[in-house]
């Protein structure tokens, strides 16, 4: 059993259940303020976990969709690496690894965000022009590596993910007049 806090969310993908985490609008890659939140799918058979799940995929999602933007304006994403908070589950790094189909490298030792900020601060200042230095500032912790038997289910997903948002778009312009 896999679990959030508690709740059950199952093994595999809820493909039925599809949520856009777009919460504060969308900055990126979508810039698109009047964006909202949703979460489609739901029927009577699904719980608690599967509305989960369906968040832990569609923020997921969000960052495979961050990777092909990059990738389309020639930015190729060579290593993926994960830290704080969200890191410390393991299942929503399987999902993130099996979502993105790369292996995630998790870190040790790591403060948070703020690490990355106060060395393009250092660097910014003058401090040290060293972009790798601050690599020696954490560790490796385990490498999550993607499940093949879940590239289908999660490309599909993704497809699903990606079709929602034009779809609502208009709705969501609506809402916010």
């Amino acid at each position: 059993m896999a679990s959030v806090i508690g709740i059950d969310i199952g093994t595999t993908s809820t493909i039925g259940v599809l949520l856009l985490p777009y919460f504060l609008g969308e900055k990126s890659p979508i810039h698109d303020p009047d964006a909202r939140g949703t979460i489609t799918g739901l029927s009577l058979g699904h719980s608690a976990g599967h509305v989960w799940r369906a968040a832990l995929e569609g923020t997921a999602y969000a960052f495979r969709h961050h990777v092909e933007v990059f990738r389309a304006i020639g930015y190729p994403v060579t290593r993926l690496l994960a830290s704080d908070g969200g890191s410390t589950s393991a299942v929503w790094m399987q999902i993130v690894a099996d979502v993105l189909g790369a292996p995630v490298q998790l870190l040790t030792g790591h403060p948070g965000s703020s690490l990355g900020a106060a060395w393009l601060a250092a660097i910014g200042a003058g401090v040290t022009d060293d972009w790798q230095g601050v690599a020696r500032l954490t560790g490796h912790g385990a490498l999550v590596e993607p499940d093949p038997a879940c590239a289908e289910i999660y490309d599909e997903g993704f497809a699903r993910f990606r079709s929602l948002y034009p779809v609502l778009r208009p709705w969501f312009a609506a809402a916010a007049r």
